[in-house]
């Protein structure tokens, strides 16, 4: 099956309408399953892989509850994908984390997801920060078949949008502010944010973005620019990869900021009415002083690993050995080390003293690497 032009951009603007409004994501995620015939879509936030909160789409609401009440504890896939995801694997699917006779006979197949319209699942993770692991799954129907490998290669361009738009829910949800009105609530963030026009001119910013100010950002005639290696307005551009950071120099080379451009579906509204109406890209600035070596989720969407990919290089960076990584990881020494070769040849480098070096610059200076 191939998605839709048309109906893959009318997914994606659900899933940005859904950013800055929580109450949204069911829907979005719905959107999601139908554009792989799937049956509803899940997401699962989780902390040492054990779920915290779950987004279910509507279609699965009561699916959902029963899972928790019943079903839990005797789920074959939760763990095992987690597992996967740890060791660097992108995608998720039943015949990577179970036999065919589990698949077949199983009563979490037979009793609990047959009778209930699914059978089939994809997932992959969505973390748009390293302390906060975030997955998406698509359940299918067991009689429509399993997922193919075209739709497992595809399937990551979505979670790359959901990834990005996360980035705008979670600083809601740690900030306690979702309940407020839009524009106040992003004054409260401890992010910068920058809402810019299609000409690149600036609607608004935040208390935390005008700190930043004169850093890795300037306002010169009223547009939003980038110092550095980076030099230009964002004129409302999107970066290819979705969720694709820009790494800023700050006013110390010790001192970077990283940001990620996010596109704003219009709210129907006029400027008069709504200070958004106008915007059509959401910038959010992080600083990153303070954190142990280069952070995760920067490493990956920079040199275009899986975020398991870029967890082991990130210890690799702080000087761990492949032991040490993978005791840190939970996963084996072997794996590591499997993984590592993997890093090698998408980073380019051939061996460990070379990513630490080019790791380190990121944690640094970030934007020659641009």
């Amino acid at each position: 099956m191939s998605v839709d032009a048309t109906l893959a951009d009318h997914v994606i603007h659900a899933i940005y309408s859904a950013a800055g409004a929580p109450e949204k994501w069911p829907d979005a995620l719905q959107l999601v399953a139908e554009s792989f015939d799937g049956a509803g879509a899940v997401l699962v936030f989780a902390r040492s892989e054990q779920p915290f909160a779950v987004v279910t789409s509507p279609s699965l609401a009561a699916a959902g509850r029963a899972f928790h009440e019943g079903w839990l504890d005797r789920d074959l896939r939760g763990d095992r994908t987690w597992r996967l995801f740890r060791e660097g694997q992108e995608v998720v699917t039943d015949r990577h984390v179970c036999s065919p006779d589990e698949i077949a006979s199983a009563t979490f197949y037979t009793d609990f997801l047959v009778p209930r319209g699914m059978g089939w699942f994809m997932a992959t993770e969505v973390s748009p920060e390293p302390d906060v692991l975030v997955a998406v799954s698509i359940q299918r129907a067991k009689s429509i078949g399993p997922f193919t490998d075209d739709e497992l290669k595809r399937f990551p361009t979505f979670g790359q949008h959901i990834e990005q738009a996360l980035r705008l829910t979670v600083q809601l949800m740690r900030s306690e502010v979702v309940n407020l009105a839009l524009g106040d609530a992003l004054n409260r963030l401890s992010c910068g944010v920058v809402l810019l026009d299609a000409k690149g001119r600036v609607c608004f910013s935040n208390g935390c973005a005008v700190e930043m100010l004169g850093s890795g950002l300037v306002l010169p005639e009223g547009q939003l620019r980038l110092t550095g290696a980076n030099t230009g307005s964002f004129g409302g551009m999107v970066p290819e990869r979705p969720g694709g950071p820009i790494v800023l120099s700050g006013t110390t080379p010790d001192r970077p900021y990283v940001a990620y451009l996010l596109p704003m579906p219009g709210r129907n509204a006029s400027a008069a009415e709504d200070i958004f109406g106008t915007a059509t890209t959401m910038v959010l600035v992080f600083d990153t002083a303070g954190t142990a070596g280069a952070d995760p989720t920067v490493v990956r969407d920079v040199f275009g690993l899986t975020l398991g990919e870029a967890r082991i290089a990130t210890q690799i960076g702080l000087g761990m050995g492949p032991g040490a990584a993978a005791q840190a990881l939970g996963i084996s020494e072997a794996t590591a080390r499997t993984v590592l070769k993997r890093i090698f040849s998408k980073v380019g480098v051939s061996r460990q003293s070379e990513l630490t070096a080019l790791l380190a610059r990121l944690a640094r200076l970030g934007p020659e690497l641009r």
